[in-house]
Order: structure tokens, then sequence, then C-alpha cells
């Protein structure tokens, strides 16, 4: 097979799960690659970015000026469909088209008219389906299910001063449905994205749920770890859709040192006594070792798909506590969800998990393999 894979973002989380299937299929003998636009490669011929920083710096500023995201990037993307004509791709795997670098008229033109290849689009949020935004969880919107407009996110990532959610809800509509449904399959990290898209002018294509995976020869108990009394909580950045006015209001009601990851200097300098900051682990190990010694990681998303840090926290012996909102419960191996925003409701299940022995990790569920094989075998159908 040959297999090519296109997202904004060659590391984070989506970029992990584009190289951990690029790895399994070159392994397995298949042509693989992976396009992208940001981030740093590795030494290997087969990932491309087809992106130039002053390129994305000027996507992203006139999406900001006109609320035109996934609409610039012309050149750019003529060069990405170039090369996809190179190598005639047996499939095409899709991620996030949002990120400011990509023209979707002129890839989806190339897919829908031109390209032999069968297309896996993951939606790992809910941009392609929306007039604008990624989520809608804290705006309480569900417009997108008929038709977007007067968006209540139009400051919210891909920013804009200007609201065309209305036009652009047109425009992804006949754009996105123009692919052939015997030829796209929706998949998504967990079954309440899945449901999402089924109620969204997506859902007459077929639908399947990968959960993400994780690689358990890294995550693992550190060993002769032992649990000490503190909260952790780890996201690559912290504002109010990943929770850090929850963690603050929770100090509040609950007498328990607090380790958060992945903060600016500046959201450091203002946190109170008894929260620690960090802006990042220096390695791996060291952030599997906090994961291995907490007595509670805790995920107070109020928007989220399948949050990874959770897979990575229970597999190295982590407790787990989040919000019940998005695909965090499917994450599940035994541990408690609160209703969001429930700081009180919260602080009580922190101190009833605490109390509670250590449920047994599920390793197949979170299993990057498990992750890659379902992925290998729906490339192998679809063609």
């Amino acid at each position: 097979m040959k297999i090519v894979q296109i997202s904004s973002h060659i590391n984070g989380a989506v970029g992990k799960i584009m190289r951990t299937v690029h790895a399994a299929l070159r392994a397995e003998g298949h042509t693989s690659y992976i396009f992208f636009a940001r981030g740093n490669a590795p030494e290997d011929e087969g990932q491309e970015r087809f992106v130039s920083k002053p390129e994305v710096y000027t996507h992203a500023l006139l999406s900001r000026l006109t609320d035109s995201a996934g609409k610039h990037s012309r050149r750019a993307t003529k060069r990405l469909v170039r090369r996809l004509r190179e190598i005639d791709p047996d499939v095409i795997h899709l991620h996030c088209l949002h990120g400011y670098y990509l023209h979707c008229d002129t890839l989806m033109r190339y897919l829908a008219q031109e390209s032999r290849a069968k297309i896996v689009w993951t939606m790992h949020d809910s941009w392609a389906y929306t007039g604008h935004c990624c989520y809608y969880d804290l705006s309480g919107c569900d417009r997108w299910k008929t038709g977007c407009h007067d968006c209540p996110s139009s400051r919210a990532y891909p920013a804009s001063f200007t609201d065309r959610s209305k036009s652009n809800y047109a425009w992804k509509k006949a754009l996105f449905t123009s692919i052939p449904r015997d030829r796209l399959t929706v998949v998504a990290p967990s079954a309440w994205l899945i449901g999402e898209v089924q109620k969204s002018f997506l859902s007459g294509y077929p639908t399947q749920v990968i959960h993400n995976g994780i690689d358990l020869t890294k995550y693992r108990p550190t060993e002769g770890a032992e649990e000490q009394p503190f909260i952790l909580g780890v996201a690559n950045y912290w504002d109010e859709r990943k929770g850090l006015d929850t963690f603050l209001a929770l100090r509040e009601v609950l007498d328990m040192d607090m380790t958060l990851i992945g903060l600016t200097e500046e959201q450091i300098a203002a946190l109170p006594a008894g929260i620690r900051g960090l802006a990042r682990t220096d390695t791996q190990e060291e952030l599997i070792a906090y994961y291995s010694t907490c007595a509670v990681l805790l995920i107070p998303s109020k928007e989220e798909n399948y949050p990874t840090v959770s897979l990575e926290g229970q597999a190295c012996g982590a407790r787990v506590v989040t919000f019940d909102t998005g695909g965090c419960k499917e994450t599940d191996c035994g541990n408690l969800y609160v209703a969001p925003r429930d700081v009180a409701s919260l602080a009580d299940t922190v101190r009833q998990v605490i109390a509670t022995p250590k449920n047994p990790v599920n390793y197949p569920k979170m299993d990057a393999n498990t992750m890659v094989q379902e992925y290998l075998q729906l490339y192998g159908r679809s063609i």
C-alpha cells in the first residue's frame, strides 16, 4: 500500500499518532509519507514540510482579519498536490486541516475530481463541520447542527476580528461533502465525537471509532516510585478550556499541594501558594516520574475529545479524575468523572479517589499497537 498522511503539525499529540502509524507502515514494507506545515521533523525522507513559516504567518494574519482559516496558502497547497500526483497514493489520511497552512478548496478539488485514493479523515476536533470553532461546549452553541451564524466563539481559535461563520459553514458543507460517500471514511478517537459528526452535514459518510494509543514500552510506572500527596495537572498549554481556573478554585477548598506542568512564565508567577508551576519537564522520564508519584492526575478540561494525558497517566499508575466532558470517560480504566464546573463535587471525588486502592491498568485498551492495527485494517479494507 501507498499511504499519505496530512496534518498541520508533526509534533504534539496528532503528530505523534501520525509518526507512529508511519513507522508501522514502513516496518511492514508499505510506502508511507507524512506532509505537514509546522514543527521539527526527524530525519526521515518520508516526512516532508510543504509550507514555509512566512506562508503560515500570512495565512494566520489573513484569517485573523477575515475569519477565513483554510482559504489561503494556495501556492503551498498546489505544491502538496503536485507531490500527491507523483506518489499516486492508495489512501490519503487527513488529520487536522486547520492550522493556517492549507487551501482547502485546492486539496478537496484534487481529492474529489482527480485522485483515485480512498480517504480516511480523522477528526481530532469539530472544526470540519462548524462555521468557525473547534469546540463548542464552553459556549453551549449547537447552531452547527442546522447552520452557523452569529458565532459566540469568533475570538476563540482560529481567532478572528470578524464573524463569517454563516458563509464559512455553507462553504465547508459544500466543499467537504463533495467527496463521494464510497471514498471517505470519517474516524474519531472517541465515540462522543463520532456521535457529534453523525448530527452534522457529514452524517452520510461511514464512520469508525479508533481510540488513540500510547507507547507502552515508554509509559510505565517508574521503578521504586512511591506515591506522594500532591495533585498533578499536565497540558501543552493552560487556559479556561483546559481548566486552569478550576485548579485555582480547587486549591481554595482542598488543602493539598498541586503541580501544574505546561504553564507560561506569566502564569507561573501568578500562582497562589500551594500550587507549583512548571513550563515543561526536561525529559519524558521526568514526566513519567510525576505521573508515577502523584496522588491524583486531574484533568478538568471543559472541552475535550480524547485526552492522551489520561492514557499516559494511567499507564504510569496514576489515578485519574476528569470532568465528564467530550470523550473523557472513554479513557476510563476505573477512574471517576464529575459534572463540568462542579468544584465542590470535584474536591469530594479527589478525596474519595485518594482513599481508594488503585485499579489494575487496562493496558491493551491504550496500546498504540492496537490503534495502529485498526488503522492498517481500515486502509486495507478501503482499497
